[in-house]
């Protein structure tokens, strides 16, 4: 995957049901290689 590549769960519906890819993408985010949105959202307003 290209890095800063922006994607939502909806983009890999196909591959499996909603409940599998919100858990792969929560495995994935646990290992460091990708970061969900929202923890960026709370970072950022953590650094002001």
């Amino acid at each position: 995957m290209k890095r800063g590549w922006c994607f939502t769960p909806k983009d890999f519906l196909d591959l499996g049901s909603q409940p599998a890819i919100w858990q792969a993408l929560s495995r994935l985010e646990k290992k460091g290689i990708i970061v969900l949105e929202s923890r960026i959202n709370t970072r950022a307003l953590s650094e002001r």
